[in-house]
């Protein structure tokens, strides 16, 4: 931050402390994206839901802060997980009810 650094991406979930929560704890003033744990997405619906709850309200409500998957998405990654990640993102950031987790839009694969 003395250098004139602002901001910080990507964010390795990986890495211990390397999350949006715990970065923006840190530095309120950072300037951060990434940090959604693209693992999540060959999990389940509920893993997905969890994932996003967990994370962008708090970050939302500080600011500073671009929701996305950390790197690439993966191989494994279920693409009904990952519109339900969009519609669960979107919901969050319009301030609406998040969709449940338990309804399914898509087929598994």
């Amino acid at each position: 931050m003395e250098a004139g650094v602002n901001g910080f991406s990507p964010m390795e979930i990986q890495a211990s402390g390397m999350g949006p929560v715990e970065l923006r704890k840190k530095y309120p003033h950072l300037l951060l994206y990434g940090g959604i744990d693209k693992r999540v997405l060959a999990r389940d619906r509920q893993a997905v839901c969890d994932e996003v709850l967990s994370k962008v309200p708090f970050m939302i409500e500080r600011g500073g802060y671009i929701p996305i998957m950390d790197h690439q998405i993966p191989p494994d990654a279920l693409f009904a997980n990952y519109v339900y990640y969009w519609e669960v993102l979107k919901a969050v950031a319009e301030g609406r009810p998040v969709p449940a987790p338990s309804v399914r839009s898509f087929s598994q694969r």
